[in-house]
């Protein structure tokens, strides 16, 4: 995987803000940490994703994830952050869990629901 961290922000004369962020949340089967199936779940997106955004690695970044308070985080930066949301989009619904997934794009503010668990917590 040849995405480099969010903490190199710049690309020639690409700049990567916060604010083309995009966040893709993900419900954990608990209301903490999580399990090992929610775990490979994230993992399971996160390759996912990065695959899907080969195409652009030059105006994209990966940053990683996080765990706590009943959700994973895991970290997108782009130039473009409409065109990462898109490229979000296509991989996680080509995915087809069965998990309760968010995708927050920090530039238009807007939250988009890409799945639901068939089951409720």
């Amino acid at each position: 995987m040849s995405l480099r961290s969010a903490s190199d922000r710049t690309n020639g004369d690409v700049r990567f803000t916060s604010e083309h962020a995009c966040l893709i949340r993900v419900r954990l089967s608990d209301d903490d940490l999580g399990t090992d199936a929610d775990d490979e779940i994230v993992q399971i997106i996160e390759t996912a994703v990065i695959a899907e955004l080969e195409p652009i690695e030059t105006t994209t970044r990966s940053d990683g994830h996080e765990f706590g308070a009943g959700w994973a985080v895991i970290f997108f930066y782009g130039r473009d952050a409409t065109t990462l949301g898109k490229c979000i989009t296509d991989a996680i619904l080509r995915l087809e869990l069965d998990c309760d997934i968010q995708l927050y794009n920090k530039l238009s503010r807007q939250i988009v629901i890409l799945a639901t668990c068939a089951m409720s917590h």
